[in-house]
């Protein structure tokens, strides 16, 4: 698959790697920056949420189960790029789940992703808490 409209690259993107690593008996994941600033073309693919209702004390309340945004990422071809890797675009973090190069042409990959949202609505705001909820 060739970029049929460069034009459409027009986000610039940072790929992170996690690599584990072990400091003073602990380990911790040390964050490896594979490339900065490239061009990218960020498409939604669908949200996906999921709402559970608890009720007590007579009221409902509403709290999110998941909440995350489903994104198809395209870039030119890279290598080192695996799954589980990180796309930071501003304040955006989206886990890599799937890499595809398409027509094996090294052209061209593209990468899903998700992004977790926690705690939050589909407009971005908070969720009301137990004691925010009145209900007559």
């Amino acid at each position: 698959m060739i970029i049929q409209n460069i034009g459409r690259l027009n986000k610039k993107v940072s790929v992170i790697s996690g690599e584990a690593a072990e400091y003073g008996g602990f380990d911790t994941v040390k964050d490896n920056v594979l490339y900065e600033n490239i061009w990218a073309d960020i498409i939604p693919m669908k949200g996906r949420e999921g709402y559970e209702t608890m009720k007590g004390r007579g009221n409902n309340v509403i709290k999110p189960i998941k909440n995350e945004e489903e994104v198809k990422i395209i870039i030119r071809y890279r290598d080192n790029i695996t799954e589980g890797a990180k796309v930071l675009y501003k304040k955006h973090i989206y886990n890599v789940k799937s890499i595809v190069d398409p027509d094996m042409e090294h052209s061209v990959l593209e990468l899903y992703c998700t992004e977790k949202k926690r705690g939050l609505t589909p407009s971005g705001n908070k969720l009301p808490t137990e004691s925010e909820v009145w209900e007559p």
